[in-house]
């Protein structure tokens, strides 16, 4: 069998059910597979993926309902039900003149799309470009509707040396009497050039802000999360919090001092200590950094901090377009000049979507193999980790803020309890010895059990 979707978590779940029920997954379309798994909008669409398969009339191409339905009754159930060879597109114009935007996993309505960068409004702390002249009581201007006015425009090109940035600000001082618009812009990694304009008023920020913001993207500010222009910067939406990573990651150190002023059943936290230690370790930006590393994810080379979920959607929306062109190679002439203008395109839509910096001599490259794809996946989904424990720890912190900062977080997983086993319990006898007993010899190094929760 082989899998197409736009999930990648989807995939990997479909796979290990599959697996799991004497089922082989192999992505490979060609005369051994039986069937291919995908979407209605895919076929629709005309993935190449999809055609590929096509061609083979003995490959039935179902729904994943199919799949699921015949594991959970154990019979083969008929897949003409789930058919969608009759759906499939085959215009390969139609393919190629498909926007991104049309592979999110959700059709966003206007009004959705519209209240992007605005939906915390006021509860959100937006930071000061770090380079800016204008700092201490000076802060990013929000609107009373909760639109924020901070904009960053990305422009990469895989073969040539183009990977900037442009980034613009509305800026007002603490008295909310002074209104500038702050520019920098530069090649990404280095801080570049930057400059303070306007006469103090509001009126004249905002004109400067939405003009710059147009000539360099191609559109008005109010349609920014339109289908990128042509040759034009391309406009970045952050992940903006109810408050930054450096006031989550002090809160420790402030709950310390604040034990001598504050009543101590106030801060004290409910939960057990083993269960304490590993919220910890579930909840520590340091420890996810970490885990980051071997999927060379440097957060240093992250620009503009952390992406929204929508960006990074984007971004996994363009490498599966370089998945379709990659798994349809074979139908294009070695040397086709159209067919590798295309990748190149989709990759500067890529890197320009999920900005990082590059050598100065040496720009991103064409991503044009599975192995590139892989590699760039893992690292989207790592950025996607992060966002969702962003999400968690905030929402906990806004729905249960007169708890202590650990209680927050394990309420915020929503489990019923989570208590330590004793140590003579049976099951943490057997999961002990699990452990030490699959512990090869040629592991050169020592470990124990500290705790095991009992989830429910």
């Amino acid at each position: 069998m082989a899998i197409f979707a736009k999930s990648i978590r989807f995939i990997k779940e479909l796979t290990e059910i599959i697996v799991e029920n004497g089922g082989t997954v192999n992505n490979i379309i060609d005369d051994k597979t039986t069937h291919l798994i995908t979407s209605r909008r895919d076929a629709e669409r005309g993935a190449p993926k999809v055609v590929e398969a096509a061609k083979y009339d003995a490959i039935e191409i179902v729904s994943a309902q199919w799949a699921l339905h015949t594991v959970k009754s154990w019979n083969r159930f008929d897949e003409s039900s789930y058919s969608l060879r009759h759906r499939i597109s085959t215009s390969s114009e139609t393919r190629k003149r498909a926007p991104i935007e049309s592979l999110l996993d959700v059709d966003e309505p206007p009004k959705k799309k519209q209240k992007c960068q605005q939906e915390l409004g006021h509860q959100v702390q937006v930071a000061v470009d770090e380079h800016c002249t204008l700092q201490g009581s000076w802060g990013v201007w929000v609107e009373e509707s909760g639109l924020i006015y901070d904009a960053a425009v990305v422009l990469t090109e895989s073969l040539g040396m183009r990977n900037n940035f442009y980034i613009l600000q509305v800026l007002a001082n603490g008295k909310k009497s002074k209104y500038y618009t702050w520019t920098r812009w530069g090649r990404i990694g280095n801080a570049g050039k930057s400059t303070v304009t306007g006469n103090g008023t509001l009126q004249d920020a905002l004109s400067i802000f939405g003009r710059k913001f147009k000539e360099q993207t191609g559109l008005p500010w109010t349609d920014r999360l339109n289908h990128p222009c042509e040759d034009k910067y391309i406009f970045v939406e952050k992940q903006y919090l109810a408050e930054s990573d450096e006031d989550i990651q002090a809160s420790a150190k402030v709950s310390l001092r604040a034990q001598s002023e504050q009543p101590r059943e106030q801060l004290a936290s409910q939960l057990p200590e083993a269960v304490q230690r590993l919220i910890r370790i579930i909840f520590s930006p340091a420890y996810l950094e970490k885990a980051m590393a071997p999927k060379a994810c440097n957060l240093k080379n992250l620009p503009f901090g952390k992406l929204s979920r929508r960006q990074l959607m984007l971004g996994v929306a363009c490498l599966r377009r370089l998945e379709d062109l990659v798994s349809g190679a074979a139908d294009k002439k070695k040397g086709d000049d159209g067919y590798f203008q295309e990748l190149k395109d989709v990759s500067d839509r890529y890197f320009s979507t999920i900005p990082r910096a590059s050598s100065k001599y040496r720009n991103h490259t064409v991503i044009q193999d599975k192995e590139d794809i892989k590699r760039e996946i893992a690292f989207v989904e790592t950025l996607g980790d992060m966002a969702v424990v962003d999400e968690m720890r905030n929402h906990a912190k806004a729905k249960f803020g007169n708890m202590h900062e650990l209680d927050q977080h394990f309420s915020g997983l929503e489990l019923n309890e989570m208590t330590p086993l004793e140590r003579e319990s049976t099951e943490f006898v057997e999961v002990e010895k699990y452990l030490m007993g699959t512990r090869a010899p040629t592991h050169h190094f020592s470990f124990g059990v500290s705790s095991v929760p009992d989830v429910a």
